[in-house]
């Protein structure tokens, strides 16, 4: 995956979208309402979170197994590791436990059993570059950056809805797995929805945008991350919301250590992937490690695991998804195909 994507993916930092032009109307918590004023609650703690180096990283269980090739029921995988595609970009678990593919390669979405039988495939122009579901609707992201995402149908012809607010076009960089309506990080969204990168709803027939206060978890929570610009190591604020309103605040730092002393190095940014069973999930990695961090809905102290991964950084970012019971799943490219964990 081409480095450029991954300097471009992993700025993004999902959080509440605050439109001043909504700000005089009233609160509501269906999701389609103004997002809470900037005044928030104090911070209530102080959190550091640390990625011992020295130490092995937490085995996930290994789930399936889907193979590389040329065949239609194989993975494509480019070897050459200075193209643009090197291996699949996506992963996301549908409804029924199945697996979702976005095989970059083929330019196609490739289906797999539980079991990891091919189940067939569904040929794209380009991409695609991210998957998600939006209840039992997969929807595919073409390219990051795109200002169209594509409704995959269980029968009948893709369709693309051009994302846009009043008229003007904007540009999807991620999709929001394990949500019930379809959601996305737009960039260049300033003027629109108030922040650089922010989290938003699509409406699914018009791909109309609409400010979200965060990702959503279960009922009427809320997560919302918000960066500390210029913070290393890298920090943030997790807010916990009920509907609109702010509930908690946290300032979370997250730092790297190997025999017990910093290492001269970030551990990256971070990036929402989807929401779980028990909160919102981010993955992301460093130049010697690759983490996993799951923020509780309940507002207790986030984990920040070391998970084993070997490539480039670039292949890990869309490679997590969550299953229809809410446990987390993520690939891996080795030489022989792609491997697929549980949490």
């Amino acid at each position: 995956m081409a480095c450029a994507r991954w300097v471009l993916v992993c700025l993004v930092m999902l959080g509440a979208c605050t439109s001043s032009a909504n700000s005089d109307r009233a609160p509501t918590t269906n999701g389609t309402g103004p997002l809470p004023s900037e005044s928030t609650p104090s911070v209530a703690s102080q959190i550091t979170l640390t990625l011992k180096l020295s130490e092995p990283p937490v085995e996930w269980r290994e789930v399936a197994f889907l193979p590389a090739g040329d065949a239609d029921d194989q993975i494509g995988i480019d070897r050459c590791y200075h193209c643009e595609a090197v291996t699949p970009a996506a992963l996301a678990v549908g409804p029924d436990g199945s697996f979702w593919i976005g095989d970059t390669v083929k330019h196609r979405i490739a289906h797999f059993g539980q079991d990891g039988s091919f189940l067939g495939a569904i040929y794209m122009d380009v991409g695609p570059a991210d998957l998600a579901f939006a209840g039992d609707r997969l929807f595919a992201l073409p390219r990051p950056g795109a200002r169209t995402v594509t409704s995959v149908p269980k029968d009948g012809d893709l369709e693309e809805i051009v994302v846009a607010l009043d008229g003007r076009a904007h540009h999807v960089q991620a999709l929001v797995g394990g949500q019930d309506r379809l959601t996305a990080v737009i960039a260049g969204a300033e003027r629109a929805l108030g922040r650089y990168w922010a989290v938003a709803f699509i409406d699914e027939e018009t791909g109309v945008l609409s400010p979200a206060p965060g990702v959503a978890v279960s009922g009427d929570t809320w997560i919302d991350l918000v960066p500390l610009i210029g913070e290393r190591p890298p920090a943030f604020e997790v807010r916990w919301l009920d509907g609109r309103t702010i509930t908690q605040v946290s300032q979370v730092t997250m730092q790297a250590i190997r025999n017990g002393s910093p290492v001269r190095t970030t551990v990256g940014d971070t990036f929402v992937r989807t929401a779980t069973a028990n909160g919102v999930a981010a993955i992301g990695s460093m130049r010697s490690a690759a983490w996993y961090l799951e923020i509780p809905a309940d507002g207790g102290r986030p984990t920040l695991e070391r998970i084993p991964y070997s490539g480039f950084v670039g292949d890990l970012m869309m490679s997590l998804s969550v299953g229809p019971d809410g446990r987390v799943y993520w690939m891996q490219l080795k030489n022989d195909g792609l491997h697929i964990y549980r949490r």
